[in-house]
């Protein structure tokens, strides 16, 4: 009997029986290490430009932390269990042991690979040529929206990027009612984290359904795997429950932004309050999001399964309890595994149908449909680049970095010194983008000093965290800044160690290091086209009582370096003038009362008492080896380490936000030298 045509475009033909050739196979998998091998690398390229951060990091961790005899253990939350219920992140530590943090590139370049493998396997099981199967999963696998969830901006990995390659290869694996295969996909993604069983039970759902449609009877695998996604939601969550979380740690149930901390203590009261604001979700902007990338993500395919819709809602539930946006990559990623097997299965209707129709019909229907298909791609890639603009420089090859590569091979500079003497069991912190150059398994976040007797080494960031944060990280140790010895320094980075009674300069001056007191010492490059307003070199202090070393550029090319006090006035030197033969770089020494010890401090060494009593008086500043500044200057009672290198973070309306040049080197002038 022949098929109706309408009927067609909405139902799944019967599974093919033709095998793959061993020259579709050797295609297949070339094509999979191609894909494999573009994301790890647009990935890798983000890693090596210091755009990586957090999650990367802690996800390491959490993969190597049972070898140390800790489950699921990081140096940031503690017991992580007490959160999520990433059961499957130990298995990574076969990426994570040999290739460090890293690794999880690579795993997230596999499972890109995987789904473009399983995109293919599907179609083609369900009668797609090969080659056909083989194009339309390559374009599914690289659209916008796939490309953005697997790049994963700023923080380079979630487990939850593994979701789709395993949900594309489940839905497979239960159209074949292959029991051993299911069960085997089906745990795996079951072990990703909590909510993964609402993607498991969509997937299975899907599957029931398209079966029951086109007449192929029960699908008992699909049933079975949908029994099990519904009993293991309410156990992975009540293991949650089960698990302490360590001092200063939320457990997973009091992260929901929706709702007031403390509403929702456990599995019960977390279904309740999900059944009980049915209308509040459907509403919500998770879901409306969800609904406006649905046609472009499979491609206008949609329409031929609007029935599935509906099925696909829950891969939204948790963007909204959490409130965060469907784009980020963590939410995204199970909403881009439901879309793309959409997508394959309205391929193969829309295939399917092209077959129903007369042969002498077929020819132009079929020359139609391609147009009309390359149409909707390039449809689909405009609309898909409308919600996700930034996935643009993926394509480019040139992703927005928190970093230039000047500054990033300063960073290299500075941080070799660490990477070569530190030992492997010694303590490290860093600001978040410099977490790459930091052993993974030794890294502490400064504001999570969790299980630490003592920071061994400090890899430091001032322009995106401000010295007086690091400041309060030490304190909780009972440490201060100048218990550490300035190794290297560059510009907006700077490595310290903590002194040993070995180090030579502790043990030949006997005062603390020269960061915490002491004169400022840099070397600047002044911008090509400088600003009107002037420009900040080093500022000390909070607002309301900071002092703002600057530049101001005046007429016929000349600059004037000041120093503002604030709500006191300010003090500026006489206009200096650049010599072009040095390309626009200057030293600079400024020294003002603030930035050293009190009269009498041993940290002053042989300096005499008269010297000492001028330089808590006086400003002057050098440039070049001239003094271009040497007057009296109030008296500041601030922290001489609170000081952040050419930004301005204190504000203020006459100084600018930061310096258009280059600051080349920094330092501080220990109070003896003077």
């Amino acid at each position: 009997m022949s098929l109706n045509p309408t009927s067609a475009l909405f139902t799944l033909p019967s599974a093919t029986t033709r095998p793959w050739t061993p020259h579709e196979h050797r295609l297949l998998a070339l094509a999979s290490i191609a894909v494999a091998t573009g994301v790890f690398l647009v990935k890798l390229q983000a890693y090596l430009g210091l755009g990586t951060t957090d999650d990367l990091y802690q996800f390491a961790q959490l993969a190597t932390s049972w070898l140390d005899g800790r489950f699921l253990h990081d140096n940031h939350y503690g017991n992580h269990l007490a959160i999520h219920s990433y059961l499957l992140v130990p298995a990574l530590a076969i990426f994570v042991v040999p290739f460090g943090a890293a690794g999880l590139l690579l795993a997230t370049g596999l499972a890109a690979g995987a789904s473009f493998a399983g995109m293919a396997k599907l179609m083609q099981h369900f009668g797609l040529p090969a080659w056909g199967a083989m194009a339309l999963a390559a374009f599914f696998a690289l659209t916008p929206l796939s490309l953005h969830t697997y790049y994963d901006e700023t923080y380079g990995f979630h487990i939850d990027l593994l979701e789709p390659a395993l949900c594309v290869w489940l839905v497979y694996f239960l159209f074949r009612k292959s029991w051993r295969s299911s069960i085997l996909s089906a745990a795996a993604l079951l072990a990703i984290k909590e909510d993964a069983p609402l993607l498991v039970a969509v997937s299975a759902t899907v599957v029931l359904v398209e079966d029951g449609l086109g007449r192929r009877g029960l699908n008992r695998v699909a049933l079975a795997a949908l029994g099990g996604a519904i009993l293991a939601l309410p156990l992975l969550l009540c293991l949650i429950r089960s698990q302490a979380s360590d001092p200063g740690a939320v457990d997973g149930f009091q992260r929901l932004r929706l709702v007031e901390a403390g509403t929702i203590d456990g599995p019960v009261s977390l279904l309740a309050f999900g059944f009980g604001h049915l209308r509040g979700w459907l509403s919500s902007a998770a879901v409306g999001q969800w609904f406006g990338v649905a046609a472009a993500a499979t491609c206008g395919f949609i329409f031929l399964r609007p029935h599935l819709l509906v099925i696909g809602l829950p891969t939204t539930l948790v963007a909204w309890l959490m409130q965060d946006s469907i784009f980020w990559a963590p939410r995204s990623a199970p909403a881009l595994a439901f879309f793309q097997v959409l997508a394959c299965l309205g391929a193969v209707s829309a295939v399917r149908y092209l077959g129903t129709l007369s042969p002498a019909l077929r020819p132009l229907a079929t020359k139609g449909c391609a147009l009309g298909l390359s149409l909707a791609m390039i449809l689909a890639v405009v609309a898909q680049l409308r919600a996700l603009p930034r996935a643009a420089q993926i394509y480019q090859l040139s992703p927005q970095l928190p970093v230039t590569a000047a500054e990033r091979q300063d960073a290299e500079a500075v941080f070799a010194p660490y990477r070569k003497e530190a030992k492997s069991n010694e303590p490290v912190i860093a600001s978040l983008p410099l977490f790459r150059f930091a052993r993974y398994d030794n890294l502490y976040w400064p504001h999570r000093l969790k299980d630490l007797h003592s920071v061994k080494w400090i890899l430091w960031d001032r322009q995106s965290e401000a010295v007086g944060d690091l400041r309060t990280a030490l304190n909780h140790q009972g440490k201060d800044l100048s218990d550490f010895r300035l190794v290297a320094s560059r510009g907006r980075f700077a490595a310290y160690r903590l002194r040993e009674p070995s180090d030579p300069a502790e043990s030949a001056t006997g005062h603390p290091d020269s960061t915490a007191y002491g004169a400022l010492r840099l070397r600047i490059q002044l911008p090509g086209t400088p600003g009107v307003r002037p420009e900040p070199l080093a500022v000390l202090g909070k607002p309301g009582a900071a002092m703002l070393a600057y530049i101001r550029p005046e007429a016929g090319g000349r600059f004037v370096v000041g120093l503002e006090f604030w709500s006191v006035g300010t003090i500026e030197s006489a206009p200096v003038t650049i010599d072009p033969a040095t390309g626009g770089v200057a030293d600079l020494v400024i020294a003002a009362p603030v930035l050293f010890p009190a009269a009498g401090d041993p940290r002053w060494s042989s300096t005499t008492p008269a010297r000492q009593q001028s330089l808590l008086s006086r400003v002057t500043v050098t440039w070049n080896n001239q003094t271009i500044l040497d007057q009296p200057a109030p008296v500041y009672p601030m922290d001489p380490i609170d000081l952040t290198w050419g930004e301005n973070p204190v504000g203020g309306s006459f100084v600018g936000s930061k310096f258009s040049g280059r600051i080349l080197q920094t330092g501080r002038e220990p109070p003896a030298a003077r």
